[in-house]
């Protein structure tokens, strides 16, 4: 599922990001392939990519994230 939009779709379809610390910051990171470790989010489309910029949901998801 999308978390911008709500929209549901296969998981195949839906480009992921992972929440990563660098500098002391939470980033999230395009996960092309869909196989890296940690809390992932999903997001539809390119137009809800440009709105994940800011979208503060994901901070709040990724509290216990270590790297």
């Amino acid at each position: 599922m999308c978390i911008i939009c709500r929209k549901k779709a296969p998981k195949k379809e839906l480009i992921r990001f992972v929440c990563i610390i660098e500098n002391n910051k939470k980033k999230l990171i395009e996960d092309i392939k869909q196989t890296k470790p940690g809390r992932g989010f999903y997001v539809c489309s390119p137009k809800c990519k440009e709105k994940l910029n800011t979208f503060k949901g994901w901070l709040k998801k990724c509290k216990g994230v270590k790297n």
